[in-house]
């Protein structure tokens, strides 16, 4: 009988996924997704199941096994997946996600760790622990033994958030999994919620990252909400120090949402390391919630302009209520200095201090960005905000001439009005491809808004998506909003997606739903729509 060849396999069913297998000697991919509506059932015995169909599958190269929550599933489970590993020595992607499967304990993990050691072949490896209470610095220990002898592993991802007994002696270990260190091309650590590490962590993880040589992306998420511990700029100092000498890192992402023990210090000594990495490219860093972040921290990102090679930077410091105007004039002094970003992305939601004069500097080293292709702002709840600094803002889109997304999130400002939607539709640039505007909870706005987002629409002739939330709490929104957009769509030829948001609007009626329709009709190009008119 001629063999088969299948490129994916993926039934949420056990029974049937066995049957499939079965009928499948050569596959190049085993999916399971476990029963998605129903995790907590599966078991060890259908784990078992499964593990006797990966025996017909020799020459699988990805192995794809979810089991997020299943609270039956306990170490007998994974050996079971361990013996099943055994008789794969094809393998080179092998995920499993293990999130919130409290019954594993250490001795679940050494079977796994002996199942994933005969994976010569492996590559890439991803492993979810998340919640699993009973991990510990043992099961770690057994997990460096099953890695450490695998000389082909390139990407590797672990996830041990809220796995809260481990210590630094166990993060220590897993900083030693690697057999050939200068051989890993990716590294995803989160170690969230871990109350018993200390700057210790961060000395290991530094000192050994300067052995990952070839390594090009680096994830390290380390929210610690509400952390007492005294010493959370002295570790990411050393974090730093290590991160200085990867000459080869293109991107790095690092996430110490709610350390609420760092100050403005952690975020230099960061930036410092970022500008002397001469192949960096990509920079996310999150500090939401850090209430020891201020203005002030922002006061050397200048320094990353010595980089010319970075084309992205994300930034997270919403709810940190100590970030300032000083801190947008510093990243403006970036952008005068540094021209050629292609992707910018900050978020200072909720920041009480941030007022028009932060945003007017902002909106003038944006100006500076001709390279630009993708803007992400999100000044959500900046109380002291008004048309002036959001209109600064769109003022700045005229000198845009390469964007193609714009994502505005400027809800739960009271002070915006329909002149920002004026001075909006006056700059846009024509070469936009997405428009993203969240204007909920602005009071302010009323029909003559809406329409003015309409008139840029029309200016916009390769706008492919329009996501638009609004709320009319002073109910100054109705049919005519629907209208405007209805007459927009005649020029949107390449309209592909639409996402409305009009909560709270009780005086729109059947007549604005059907001229929206009659209008949704000329887009001849348009595969997804999205509204809500709830009240």
């Amino acid at each position: 009988m001629k063999q088969s060849i299948k490129q994916n396999i993926h039934i949420n069913s056990f029974k049937s996924k066995v049957i499939a297998i079965q009928r499948k000697e050569i596959s190049t991919s085993f999916s399971y997704a476990g029963l998605i509506t129903n995790c907590s059932r599966v078991n060890d015995k259908e784990v078992h199941n499964i593990s006797k169909a990966l025996g017909w599958l020799r020459t699988t190269k990805t192995i794809k096994l979810d089991f997020k929550n299943s609270k039956e599933l306990t170490d007998q489970g994974l050996r079971c997946i361990a013996e099943g590993l055994r008789r794969l020595s094809s393998v080179q992607t092998f995920i499993l996600n293990l999130a919130g499967c409290d019954k594993i304990t250490e001795k679940g993990i050494s079977h796994l760790a002996e199942g994933i050691k005969r994976l010569k072949l492996l590559r890439k490896f991803d492993l979810n622990l998340q919640g699993c209470s009973q991990v510990a610095d043992k099961e770690i220990e057994h997990l460096k033994r099953g890695l450490q002898d695998l000389a082909l592993l390139q990407d590797v991802a672990i996830n041990f958030s809220g796995c809260y007994h481990i210590t630094d002696d166990g993060f220590c270990v897993i900083m030693k999994c690697f057999k050939r260190p200068f051989a890993m091309r990716s590294l995803y650590l989160e170690f969230s919620y871990l109350a018993y590490l200390t700057s210790k962590a961060g000395t290991e993880m530094g000192k050994e990252l300067t052995k990952l040589t070839s390594l090009e992306s680096l994830t390290v998420r380390y929210q610690k909400f509400g952390c007492s511990e005294p010493d959370a700029d002295r570790s990411t100092k050393k974090l730093a120090e290590g991160l200085k000498k990867m000459r080869n890192l293109k991107k790095i992402n690092f996430d110490g949402q709610g350390c609420a023990c760092a100050t403005d210090k952690s975020l230099g000594y960061l930036v410092e390391a970022f500008s002397l990495m001469e192949s960096l490219q990509f920079i996310e860093v999150n500090y939401k919630s850090c209430y020891g972040i201020t203005g002030e921290s922002l006061n050397t990102i200048d320094q990353l302009a010595q980089n010319p090679k970075i084309k992205k930077i994300d930034l997270n410091f919403s709810q940190c209520e100590g970030m300032t105007d000083e801190g947008l004039v510093y990243i403006a002094g970036l952008l005068q200095k540094h021209t050629t970003f292609e992707n910018i992305s900050l978020n200072f939601t909720n920041c009480p201090q941030i007022s028009d004069l932060g945003m007017i500097a902002l909106g003038k080293g944006l100006k500076e960005q001709g390279s630009l292709q993708s803007l992400s702002l999100a000044f959500e709840s900046c109380c002291k905000l008004t048309d002036i600094g959001f209109g600064s803002i769109a003022e700045s889109l005229k000198e845009l001439v390469s964007l193609e997304t714009a994502n505005f999130n400027f809800g739960l400002s009271e002070q915006l009005s329909n002149k920002f939607c004026d001075t909006f539709a006056t700059n846009v640039t024509n070469s936009l491809k997405t428009v993203k505007l969240n204007l909920l909870y602005c009071p302010e706005l009323s029909d003559q808004g809406v329409a003015s987002l309409c008139e840029g629409f029309k200016k916009l002739p390769f706008l492919e998506s329009i996501d638009l939330v609004f709320f009319s709490e002073k109910q100054a929104t109705t049919d005519d909003s629907l209208i405007s957009l209805s007459q927009s769509f005649k020029t949107l030829e390449y309209l592909k997606s639409l996402r409305l948001i009009f909560q709270g609007c009780v005086k729109i009626s059947d007549r604005g739903i059907i001229s929206l329709s009659e209008g949704l009709r000329k887009c001849s190009s348009l595969k997804r729509v999205d509204f809500d008119f709830s009240w």
